[in-house]
C-alpha cells in the first residue's frame, strides 16, 4: 500500500511572550537620568551610585518579576486549555455513544413514509426489517429553497443486529435504491473526518473511514488507528 506524500498546512504557533531586556533597561535609565524626583530618591539611598548601577539592579528585578508572572499566566492558560479539551473529549464520547443506534440515509427522494422506504430497500437486499425495528426517523434540518438534493434522513434502530446488517450491505443497498447509508457521527468527529480527507490526496482518502462512530485511519506501519483530536491528525499525517 503506497501513500501519497502530503504537505503539512501552515498553522500558527504560540510562542512564550518574550521580554525585550534592552527596551526595559532604556526606559529605566531614562527615568533615573531625567526624572529629578527619582534621581533625588536614588541619591538619598546611595550617594555614590551611578545611574547605570541602579539600572542594572532594577532591570534584573523587574524582568525576573515579569517573567515569573508570565510563566504563572502560561501555566494557568495551559491548565484551562487542557481542562476544556478534556471536557470536549468526554462530551463528544458521550454523544458518540448516544448516536451508535443511528444511521444516516443520503439521497432518499421519497420521504413521505421514511420507514417504508427503509424497510422496502432492506427487503431488496435480503434483510428482513420490520416497522417496529425502527425506533424513530426524520429528515435532518430544513430544506432550503434553492436546494435540489433531498434532505438527509436519520433513523434510530432498536436492533443493533439489523443496523449492522444494513451497514455491511450498504453498497448493495445503494445499488438497489440509490440511497447511501452512513454511520451517524458527532459534529466534532465529522469535522475530524473532513479535516483528514481534505489533507490527503484523492487516492488516499479511502484510508479514512468511520467504525462504531469513530474516525479511523489506516496507516502504513501501525494499521488502523483512531483519530480523536486534531493533534492525532498532525501526528499521523505529518509526524
Amino acid at each position: 500500500m503506497q501513500f501519497t506524500q502530503v504537505v503539512a498546512p501552515t498553522t500558527p504557533t504560540i510562542n512564550r511572550t518574550s521580554i525585550n531586556r534592552d527596551s526595559i533597561r532604556n526606559d529605566i535609565f531614562e527615568i533615573i537620568s531625567n526624572d529629578q524626583d527619582v534621581k533625588e530618591q536614588i541619591q538619598s539611598l546611595r550617594e555614590n551610585s551611578k545611574p547605570e548601577d541602579i539600572v542594572n539592579i532594577l532591570q534584573d528585578v523587574v524582568i525576573k518579576r515579569i517573567e515569573q508572572r508570565l510563566i504563572a499566566l502560561e501555566q494557568k492558560t495551559n491548565s484551562i486549555e487542557q481542562q476544556l479539551e478534556n471536557i470536549q473529549f468526554n462530551a463528544n464520547s458521550r454523544e458518540r455513544i448516544s448516536r451508535q443506534k443511528n444511521l444516516r440515509f443520503i439521497g432518499m427522494k421519497e420521504q413521505a413514509d421514511i420507514v417504508k422506504s427503509i424497510t422496502e430497500g432492506a427487503a431488496k437486499i435480503g434483510i428482513q426489517l420490520k416497522d417496529e425495528d425502527i425506533e424513530y426517523c426524520h429528515p435532518l434540518g430544513q430544506k432550503k429553497k434553492e436546494q435540489q438534493s433531498p434532505q438527509p434522513v436519520i433513523a434510530a434502530f432498536l436492533s443493533r443486529f439489523k443496523l449492522k446488517s444494513l451497514l455491511l450491505k450498504r453498497k448493495e443497498f445503494r445499488q438497489a435504491t440509490g440511497i447511501s447509508i452512513f454511520e451517524d457521527v458527532t459534529r466534532y468527529d465529522k469535522w475530524l473526518l473532513d479535516q483528514m480527507r481534505d489533507s490527503l490526496e484523492d487516492e488516499d482518502r479511502k484510508y479514512v473511514f468511520t467504525r462504531g462512530g469513530r474516525v479511523c485511519y489506516k496507516t502504513e506501519d501501525q494499521g488502523i488507528v483512531f483519530i480523536s483530536s486534531y493533534d492525532d491528525i498532525q501526528r499521523y499525517l505529518y509526524g
